[in-house]
């Protein structure tokens, strides 16, 4: 063996039979007993002496660099490439074979991982050509033996200099099946462990509970035959359990629960009284509720999906299931601080309101207040699952949230400058202070948004705003006002979900008094 190896990991696999679960997870995150499975495929590799990693993404690449980072965790180098079609990630392959060091190279589908010891057979030279790692599949329909292609093989740099760049799996496989001659080895006794489909997660669950693969890092402790526990696991003495199965850290198991056989429960789980699980994943951070039975199912927050059916329904019920995430709880308690606040700051300006509201009164009919259905968030990319609250303005101000592009929207009577920074803290700001104090809008935000507007988001920008949370100030109005363009508006939505926080809130907040008390610019001067 080298002392360095490269590994090519193909991260960009989407999950295309699970609408929601792909929106949450790219493929190689959907976890494996304690951790996402990408990972088990690094400390495998790690473990047999890679310590060069280039990651191929695409589908969701930050939550996957977020995990890996840049490798020191395992003492590896790791450099993401990123690919615009999840299908067709095969470009930086021929890129990477330009370069003189990318030998021996492993390419690794990261969706999948090996049984065999794929070191055994490493070509020792360029001269022994790519070896494809296949495996016999027993289910398949023709009724005999299939050979399959595991997604692993050794690949020389003359072959990725000459590897189709536009293609699909099938076409590589081909490719690489042209190449190999008689080099094609068993990957292992068993088929490879994988979460490409439902029925793959779960058999992958139970081959491990099985003990089929061996040298996976888990943690928990085998307190009897077949029954791994983590630690800090609170366990009624009424509780029953029935091998093989695994429960991961700081989970609570209620009084009368049964888990098993086949049942795995990630960490941070809740099980309530009376609940059933077995042959059945239960991902970190859920809650499942009392006497709720679960079998053949797989089950993240408040998402469950039945294997044997291949669907997938949202529970809006948080008492059946739901989400026990830190971030969740961080949530409330910000939200109750907020709540405060605009309690406080509501008093003095009711006075203030009520004298705006006697002035319009007087200048003109109609009426004064207005509302209109703003979606609560964070939500569900599920348009079913919305709920929505009435947003408190002045009827004669425009909400921010309404704006459009003035491409399309060109109106030279738009208020600039110094009279629309006054307009939307007297119109917008001071009658939201109601919203914030019901703890349904934030101080600092994202535009408030009916439903139907954001359906007509784009998908990536929809995805990204349905995370976050709505406020009165947003980074749109502090730094480009009301006449913000369309693209303006995504980047500046975009740049806040990645940078929101209380000090950049607190940030926003300044500049936007300071842009009222004019001490600052305003925008469109």
């Amino acid at each position: 063996m080298t002392d360095k190896i490269t590994a090519i990991l193909i991260a960009s696999q989407k999950w295309l039979q699970m609408e929601r679960f792909a929106e949450r997870y790219p493929a190689a995150m959907l976890t494996l007993m304690d951790r996402p499975f990408i990972q088990h495929v690094m400390e495998t590799l790690v473990n047999r002496g890679c310590s060069r990693f280039e990651v191929v993404v695409s589908h969701r690449p930050e939550k996957l660099e977020t995990l890996l980072g840049d490798g020191n965790r395992w003492g590896a180098d790791i450099r993401y490439h990123l690919v615009p079609r999840p299908d067709r990630p095969y470009r930086p392959l021929k890129l990477l074979g330009k370069r003189p060091e990318m030998y021996p190279v492993v390419l690794a589908h990261a969706d999948r991982l090996v049984q065999g010891d794929i070191f055994a057979s490493k070509p020792s030279s360029p001269a022994d050509g790519p070896v494809m790692y296949c495996y016999e599949d027993y289910t398949s329909p023709a009724g005999r033996p299939e050979r399959k292609w595991s997604g692993w093989a050794w690949l020389t740099r003359e072959c990725l200099a000459d590897i189709p760049e536009d293609g699909d799996e099938k076409r590589l496989q081909a490719y690489l099946e042209e190449h190999t001659g008689r080099r094609i080895e068993e990957a292992g006794r068993y088929r490879p462990l994988s979460v490409q489909s439902c029925g793959d997660l779960i058999a992958s669950h139970r081959a491990v509970l099985a003990k089929e693969k061996s040298g996976l890092m888990v943690r928990g402790i085998e307190v009897e035959e077949a029954v791994w526990l983590g630690r800090n696991v609170s366990l009624h003495p009424t509780a029953r359990l029935i091998p093989p199965l695994y429960i991961g850290e700081n989970c609570r198991i209620a009084r009368g629960v049964q888990i098993g056989p086949d049942a795995v429960i990630g960490h941070n789980c809740v099980l309530d009284e009376k609940a059933t699980v077995s042959r059945s994943v239960v991902f970190p951070g859920s809650y499942v509720g009392e006497a709720l039975e679960l079998n053949d199912v797989i089950v993240d927050k408040n998402c469950l999906v039945n294997v044997r059916m291949e669907s997938e329904i949202t529970i809006r019920e948080d008492f059946i299931l739901g989400s026990l995430a830190e971030k969740q709880l961080r949530r409330g308690w910000n939200r109750i601080v907020s709540q405060v606040a605009g309690l406080i700051l509501l008093l003095p300006a009711l006075p203030v309101m009520a004298c705006l509201a006697l002035y319009l009164k007087l200048r003109r009919a109609g009426r004064i207040f207005a509302t209109r259905p703003a979606v609560r968030l964070p939500a569900d990319s599920d348009p079913l699952s919305w709920k929505a609250f009435a947003l408190l303005s002045l009827s004669t101000a425009k909400p921010v949230a309404a704006q459009k592009d003035p491409a399309s929207d060109p109106d030279p009577n738009r208020t600039k400058g110094p009279a629309a920074c006054w307009r939307h803290f007297f119109f917008i700001f001071l009658p939201a202070l109601v919203n914030v104090a019901r703890g349904e809008l934030r101080f600092v935000g994202v535009p408030p948004r009916t439903a139907e507007e954001i359906e007509n988001l784009p998908r990536d920008w929809r995805a990204l705003y349905l995370k976050s949370k709505p406020g009165i100030v947003t980074e749109t109005m502090v730094n480009f006002g009301s006449r913000a363009s369309r693209d303006e508006m995504y980047s500046a939505e975009a740049v806040y979900s990645v940078s929101s926080g209380l000090k950049h809130d607190l940030r926003l907040l300044a500049r936007y008094s300071c842009q009222i008390l004019g001490l600052m610019p305003r925008p469109g001067e």
